[in-house]
């Protein structure tokens, strides 16, 4: 998959006369809802003319909005996930003071200058722009009688209830990590990638000031210590207030990727 610049992709136009099909969104967690977003354009055209356009920070991380001063996926976790599904490509906006004063038909309207654009997929929810005024509906309006079909995915619900970013967030702040792994499609992770330990011990400590993403409240946990050539290794680990104590059930002889939160 390659990863592109947004600001490369409307200035440069590297795309003007190619097909694009579009899914767009913020995509932290990619839980069940935004997989079902995703599924929309993996049978689209071919693999390399599918794009997911998301943003390199939170929207409402950048705003300083309450509760999202950290992300429940970091970059190189989404990047992962989503290499696993049929896209070709992610384009990554730098999401800025600037950036959030644009409106959003111009936000479109750039992208149109860009590429020839076929098809966009997004949420019920979504909106974007200044003051996210533009709306999925208003989206669907811009394109009405042109050549770009746009889809609005419903919302996916469990148990009634929308799956959503902000109800898994609160759902990890309480530690119901079995039903965060329902609405993910998988275990909660945490991203080890830049937190070396040494090499061969089975115990080791993590500040809780390095972790990027959200954290897991205090208490103990067991776990699977991911390592770089994706070998599970058993384990625990124990949340205090300032770091994670982390117990491996065998040897750790190569750098931990993820910690998989089993409950």
């Amino acid at each position: 998959m390659r990863i592109l610049d947004f600001k490369a992709f409307v200035e440069d136009k590297p795309f003007l006369d190619k097909q694009v099909y579009m899914a767009l969104g913020v995509f932290d967690g990619i839980h069940l809802g935004h997989q079902a977003l995703i599924q929309n354009i993996d049978h689209r055209g071919d693999e390399e003319h599918r794009f997911l356009f998301t943003f390199t920070k939170n929207p409402k991380q950048f705003l300083g909005i309450q509760g999202y001063d950290k992300p429940i996926t970091t970059q190189r976790q989404k990047i992962d996930l989503v290499t696993n599904s049929k896209i070709g490509n992610m384009v990554l906006i730098d999401f800025s003071v600037e950036f959030s004063k644009l409106r959003g038909e111009d936000f479109f309207s750039m992208i149109e200058e860009s590429c020839d654009l076929k098809y966009i997929v997004i949420g019920q929810n979504f909106a974007c722009g200044f003051k996210a005024l533009f709306t999925a509906d208003k989206i669907q309006r811009k394109f009405e009688g042109t050549k770009t079909v746009v889809d609005v995915v419903e919302s996916v619900l469990m148990e009634e209830k929308r799956v959503s970013s902000s109800r898994i967030r609160k759902l990890i702040h309480s530690g119901d990590f079995r039903t965060v792994k329902t609405l993910l499609g998988r275990s909660f992770t945490i991203d080890m990638a830049t937190k070396p330990h040494i090499l061969a011990k089975r115990t080791f400590n993590i500040e809780l000031t390095s972790i990027r993403q959200i954290q897991p409240p205090p208490g103990s946990y067991n776990v699977i210590f991911r390592d770089s050539q994706n070998v599970g290794h058993h384990g625990r680990i124990a949340v205090s207030d300032s770091e994670i104590s982390c117990v491996s059930g065998s040897d750790l002889d190569s750098p931990i990727q993820y910690i998989e939160i089993v409950d």
